[in-house]
């Protein structure tokens, strides 16, 4: 299989092995360099990733894609500090709608909430149909206290993309908050059986690879 097929199959042992055999022939191949402190992260090795990206950045600094994996990787470590200024410094390389996103999610960690809504807001205004943008709003809206409207939020997320578990989840957590037992249960129980349907198709990819 390609390399980048095996990181979509979750196989990133395989991905590790194969860019580092690439970077035993082509050290300097900054893409491979790029690529293996991604697979890292995906496989939880932050440590391991953050001193592939310091190879990356001795050969090119201006990549948006090498920042973004840096501030993923410090904030799996809950430097939020840090890995802000790595997104933004990618977001300024490079616009694009996953680092806009992590930034919403690293402002979330630090409770900067009203900073978190209006870039979700300035997100959903560049596409309205981002269901992850709509969910990520559920969860700043919640945290504000504005119940009903993180509900309407996490829906909307729903409509656009149907088998979004994560969203059916949230819409769970929020309606048990606003006591509303009958939707918190029927949305956990969308959300546990998208999950097993997924588990049930990543393993069916997997035998047939």
């Amino acid at each position: 299989l390609p390399i980048l097929a095996l990181m979509s199959l979750a196989r990133h042992a395989e991905a590790i092995k194969d860019f580092q055999d690439a970077l035993a022939i082509i050290p300097s191949f900054v893409e491979a360099i790029t690529n293996l402190a991604a697979a890292l992260y995906s496989d939880g090795r932050f440590e391991d990733s953050l001193q592939t990206i310091d190879q990356a950045f001795a050969l090119n600094a201006h990549s948006g894609k090498i920042w973004l994996t840096k501030a993923n990787c410090l904030f799996a470590l809950k430097q939020f500090v840090e890995a802000e200024v790595a997104v933004r410094r990618s977001i300024a390389l490079e616009k694009t709608f996953e680092a806009r996103e992590v930034l919403v999610n690293i402002l979330h960690a630090r409770t900067k909430l009203d900073e978190a809504e209006v870039e979700l807001r300035a997100i959903l205004e560049d596409d309205l149909d981002r269901s992850s943008a709509w969910n990520l709003l559920g969860l700043v809206l919640r945290d504000k206290g504005q119940l009903h409207e993180a509900a309407a939020c996490c829906i909307k997320a729903t409509e656009v993309t149907p088998d979004f578990s994560e969203a059916f989840s949230n819409l769970s957590i929020i309606f048990r908050e606003c006591g509303d037992l009958e939707e918190a249960e029927k949305n956990g129980r969308q959300a546990i059986d998208i999950d097993r349907k997924s588990t049930r198709l990543n393993s069916s990819h997997a035998n047939i690879s």
